[in-house]
């Protein structure tokens, strides 16, 4: 008998629908794949994660992070786990080494079509599709550059970089060569003209993080320096998690790294937030930045440093369909809030889920 999502008790939410294919996830934090129509056609038992990669295709993840890629029939893809698919129809996939575990140092990566035939063997460090171009890390400081029908495009670089935690102005990227850096346009073109140690694109509003003298800078697109940091790296290994130092949280915003703790300030390098936050994080969504106290409660604030949910809730997601906040309490109770932090619904319910259109239901104890 064919069950229905609509039927699962412990249902929290349902994603990421490719056509008629979508995600659904439970309180026990499982993942399964089920119809537009809500019938279930891969329960949620076995994987803590499901991503859908296309119309057909779904990486699937198991506690232990060991990977399987099914296409819809539940067929399994194998040896070849897809882990992105490009806009010409070839996907790029990954295999673990000698049949090593799912380890980061232990995948290969290669590139394949829609048939899934190998048109480039999983020999590569890293493959990154960005502006029409397949960036292969063949080994260290040796970067590959083809284009869409695997043909070279550009010389061999040390490094490839992409903007993090901003929209970039445009298509550009930054790469190393002769221990240089400098931008590339999508026409593989050389965009500035300073000589640099480390680059990032630059970011919508026209900003980029830069290093000169072993220092992080920050430049206009004029590459005048804005401001000076005390940072010789955007992020390291050193310390836990997140690592970064100096990063975007959007196209005009950094946060930054001081005692322990982090702040927000401009490009120029006021201070709009004071290091008090154990994390600012990227959400993608530019106008507001995730933040986590250093009791380890979460909550958001604007791109101007002004609380919209204040750090006293377990969990907060936001919901870009219905423009709202789904906060979890400590006592494991849910609200929503709209984007400017105003209750929508208190925290009296036992659950909160909105699917894929933006309905919202709502449980009671």
């Amino acid at each position: 008998m064919l069950m229905n999502v609509s039927q699962v008790k412990n249902l929290i939410s349902v994603k990421d629908f490719k056509n008629q294919y979508g995600v659904y996830r439970t309180s026990d934090n499982k993942e399964g794949i089920i119809k537009r129509n809500g019938e279930i056609i891969f329960p949620a038992k076995d994987y803590m994660s499901v991503i859908a990669l296309n119309d057909h295709l779904f990486d699937l993840t198991k506690e232990d992070f060991t990977h399987a890629t099914f296409d819809t029939n539940l067929n399994e893809i194998l040896p070849i786990m897809i882990d992105y698919n490009g806009s010409n129809g070839h996907c790029i996939f990954y295999e673990h080494v000698n049949g090593t575990s799912n380890l980061e140092e232990n995948k290969k990566f290669g590139i394949c079509d829609s048939n899934y035939q190998v048109l480039l063997p999983a020999i590569y460090e890293r493959i990154i599709y960005f502006a029409e171009t397949y960036w292969l890390k063949k080994s260290d400081r040796c970067w590959l550059v083809l284009n869409e029908q695997l043909e070279t495009s550009y010389s061999m670089v040390e490094d490839v970089r992409l903007l993090i935690g901003a929209k970039a102005k445009d298509k550009s990227v930054a790469v190393a060569l002769n221990g240089e850096y400098f931008l590339l346009s999508a026409q593989k073109k050389r965009i500035t003209k300073g000589h640099y140690e480390f680059l990032q694109p630059f970011t919508e509003a026209g900003y980029a993080i830069a290093k000169v003298n072993g220092k992080l800078v920050i430049i206009d697109e004029e590459e005048q320096i804005l401001h000076h940091t005390n940072y010789s790296a955007t992020y390291d290994d050193s310390l836990p998690y997140p690592y970064w130092r100096c990063m975007w949280v959007a196209s005009n915003r950094l946060a930054f790294y001081q005692d322990e703790k982090f702040g927000l300030m401009k490009p120029d390098g006021k201070v709009i937030v004071e290091p008090i936050y154990a994390e600012i994080l990227v959400l993608g969504y530019q106008e507001l930045i995730p933040v986590k106290s250093t009791e380890g409660l979460r909550g958001y604030i604007d791109i101007n440093g002004q609380i919209v949910i204040p750090c006293l809730y377990k969990h907060v997601t936001y919901n870009r369909t219905t423009n709202q906040f789904r906060v979890r309490t400590t006592e494991n109770k849910y609200g929503l809030f709209d984007k400017n932090g105003n209750p929508v619904l208190p925290t009296i319910f036992k659950q909160i889920t909105i699917d894929q259109d933006g309905h919202v239901l709502a449980l009671l104890d």
